[in-house]
């Protein structure tokens, strides 16, 4: 898609009214198209009204001729539904997401991005006797320095385990270049919880748009 193609085609979008999610807008910004979307809260909508508290303003954006599109949206359903919207959007035939198992992208993830995780949650084949789920979290140091539980070698003991698999992890992410802040008193890495068999990142606090470009040009690259 064009930039001009994606801008130039908001006129004509129909909108969905309350049975889904509706684009409101399309954005030009240097060398992205950003698409805004209006999605009910659960992704549908099968009331004839619904209220603005019931729904949610989610945005994609991408880069033209570029095979990426990155949805900002606060969880999977709104996410799925503001992908729904932008492909008939932008008249796309087909279309699938990314997994963090799917050819190797997890570990070209983590090692442009990931400085540590600070609790992992791991998922056992037991039986009704045994814990199906394991938490494994750092010893408290102090301040806002990182300890990596990865690192521990009775945790990487565990990770070996065929009968162990990594479901969740929490931690500090970083891009190569690394960003400061004004209000930050070093360098800023947002903490994020990281869904191994989703396939997700999750911000757990405000981040600038320049970070998550960054991340968005970690994915492209490792596809």
């Amino acid at each position: 898609m064009t930039l001009d193609g994606a801008t130039g085609r908001v006129d004509d979008v129909s909108s969905s009214g309350a049975y889904g999610p509706e684009i409101q807008t399309t954005i030009r910004d240097l060398d992205r198209i950003y698409v805004v979307c209006d999605v009910p809260d659960t992704g549908t909508q099968t009331q004839l009204t619904v209220s603005d508290t019931d729904r949610t303003t989610t945005v994609a954006t991408f880069k033209p001729h570029t095979p990426v599109l990155a949805v900002r949206a606060p969880d999977d359903d709104t996410a799925d539904a503001t992908v729904g919207a932008v492909i008939d959007y932008l008249q796309i035939d087909d279309a699938s997401r990314i997994s963090f198992l799917d050819g190797g992208f997890r570990g070209r993830f983590e090692d442009a991005c990931v400085a540590g995780y600070s609790t992992l949650r791991l998922q056992t084949a037991g039986n009704r006797h045994e814990a199906s789920r394991i938490e494994v979290r750092p010893e408290e140091l102090g301040g806002d320095s990182l300890n990596d539980v990865c690192v521990d070698p009775v945790v990487s003991d565990i990770l070996e385990r065929e009968d162990v698999r990594l479901n969740e992890a929490e931690g500090l992410v970083t891009v190569a270049g690394g960003i400061d802040l004004p209000e930050s008193d070093g360098r800023f890495r947002p903490r994020v919880t990281i869904g191994f068999s989703g396939g997700r990142v999750r911000f757990e606090q405000f981040v600038p748009e320049q970070i998550l470009l960054e991340f968005d040009d970690v994915v492209r690259d490792s596809l």
